[in-house]
C-alpha cells in the first residue's frame, strides 16, 4: 500500500488541485480511468509511463501532460518507486477565449525545460497555497492555469513534443475502430470480425496493455458521452440511445454505478468534483 506526503493542496466544487509524492507505487497502484473534465499533470520525478488511448509516453523531468475529457487514460510503473507530480482538475470554462482549441487534439505530453515559463507557474502554486487561501487562493489558482495553458499554446511550437510508442498495432486498430464506430458497436464481436481476432485474444491484449477489458473500455466512453449530453441538457431516456446504448436498465445501472448518482439527477460541481477526487485516489494518479 503505497503513502502520500502533500506538499500543498486546494479543493472546492469546481477546481482539485494537488502537489504530492506518491511513495512506493506499484503496479496495482493504478487503473485506466476517464475523467470528464481537463486534467493536467506536471511530472517533477518517478519512473513512471503514461498510457493515453494505446499510446505510452515514459515521462520525465518537466513533462506536461494534457489529459483530455472522455480519453481512456493511466499511469503506471514496472517497479516500486517514488513519484512527484503536480496534478490539476479544471473545467475549460475557466480559460479565456479558444486556448484549448488553438493546441493539437494530438499532442499529450510536452515538455517544458526549467528555463521555461511553465514550470515556474507551477512552483507559483505552491507559493499561494501556503499563503493564500478560500476564495483568494481558487482566484489566484485559477488565473495561474490559465496562464499556465496559455503558454503551453505559445511554446507548443518550439517545445519538445514527446514520442510515444503504440501498446500494439491491434489494439491501436481496435481504438481507431472503437473511436470511429461508438455509438453504432453493437457488441466486441464487431471489432473481433473487423481485426480477424478472437474476443479472448483481444481481452487478453486489452487487460495487458490498456489495464482494462474492451467492454469496459467501450462503456467508459460512452458513458462519458452521456453525461456531457446530459449536462446539456438532453434527457436521459432520449440520450442513452443517442450514446449506443440499447437497453435503458442497463444504461441506468452503469450510469449510476460509474458516476455515483442516477442519469436523472442533475450533476453538481460539489459531486462532480467529489467524484473526480475518488477518481484520482483510486487511479494513483
Amino acid at each position: 500500500m503505497h503513502s502520500q506526503t502533500t506538499i500543498s493542496h486546494y479543493e472546492d466544487s469546481t477546481l482539485c488541485y494537488n502537489h504530492s509524492i506518491k511513495h512506493q507505487l506499484t503496479k496495482d497502484s493504478f487503473y485506466a480511468h476517464t475523467h470528464d473534465s481537463y486534467e493536467l499533470i506536471f511530472y517533477k520525478r518517478g519512473d513512471i509511463t503514461y498510457m493515453v488511448n494505446g499510446r505510452h509516453y515514459t515521462l520525465k523531468r518537466g513533462d506536461l501532460v494534457i489529459s483530455r475529457p472522455s480519453d481512456i487514460h493511466c499511469i503506471s510503473c514496472e517497479s516500486p518507486c517514488d513519484y512527484e507530480r503536480y496534478c490539476i482538475l479544471f473545467d475549460e470554462a475557466i480559460l479565456p477565449g479558444d486556448v484549448l482549441g488553438k493546441l493539437s487534439p494530438t499532442v499529450d505530453v510536452i515538455n517544458f525545460d526549467q528555463d521555461s515559463t511553465v514550470p515556474k507557474l507551477f512552483e507559483k502554486m505552491d507559493y499561494y497555497s501556503e499563503k493564500l487561501e478560500g476564495e483568494t487562493l481558487k482566484t489566484v489558482l485559477n488565473n495561474l492555469i490559465a496562464e499556465v495553458m496559455i503558454n503551453v499554446m505559445l511554446e507548443a511550437e518550439s517545445a519538445s513534443k514527446c514520442g510515444y510508442s503504440q501498446a500494439n498495432q491491434i489494439i491501436s486498430n481496435a481504438i481507431s475502430y472503437i473511436d470511429e464506430h461508438l455509438l453504432t458497436l453493437k457488441g466486441i464481436e464487431d471489432i473481433c470480425n473487423e481485426l480477424y481476432i478472437t474476443k479472448s485474444h483481444l481481452h487478453h491484449l486489452f487487460m495487458k496493455h490498456l489495464n482494462i477489458s474492451p467492454k469496459k473500455y467501450i462503456t467508459s466512453k460512452r458513458l462519458s458521452l452521456a453525461q456531457r449530453e446530459i449536462a446539456a441538457g438532453g434527457k436521459p431516456t432520449e440520450v442513452y440511445l443517442k450514446c449506443g446504448f440499447s437497453d435503458y436498465s442497463a444504461f441506468y445501472r452503469s450510469y449510476t454505478a460509474h458516476f455515483g448518482q442516477c442519469p436523472s439527477k442533475k450533476n453538481t460541481s460539489a459531486h462532480v468534483m467529489i467524484k473526480r477526487r475518488d477518481l484520482l485516489k483510486r487511479a494513483g494518479e
